[in-house]
């Protein structure tokens, strides 16, 4: 034992979990409290690919579906729905990144076996 207390506990969150990506394809937001969690998928601009989710939004209540099999109806999220809002981004807003690795970080990667 760490002595420290665990975050494992019980206990209901005292805040919502927010995590997100984004890429070219357009920015995913998931925002979970005690039992609901919500997702929310912004694909910007709007482009022909493979996308692996029939919404671009979801409801799960994982206390009883942790699976997350059996999507929710959206309106027992509201509260969740509109923080995932106040963070939601274009990718197109997003300043450009240029650059590649250093001659000797690709020496690196390559003696870890990658083909550079």
């Amino acid at each position: 034992m760490s002595g420290n207390d665990s975050f494992l506990l019980d206990e209901p969150a005292e805040e919502p979990v927010i995590s997100d990506t984004v890429d070219e394809n357009g920015h995913t937001i998931a925002v979970r409290d005690d039992s609901w969690k919500y997702i929310r998928h912004d694909v910007s601009p709007p482009q022909d690919f493979w996308y692996p989710f029939d919404d671009r939004e979801q409801a799960y209540h994982y206390i009883t579906d942790q699976g997350e099999r059996n999507p929710a109806d959206i309106s027992n999220v509201g509260e969740l729905i509109s923080m995932a809002e106040d963070y939601l981004i274009s990718p197109d807003s997003l300043p450009k990144l240029e650059g590649g690795f250093s001659r000797d970080m690709e020496e690196q990667l390559e003696d870890l076996g990658y083909k550079m």
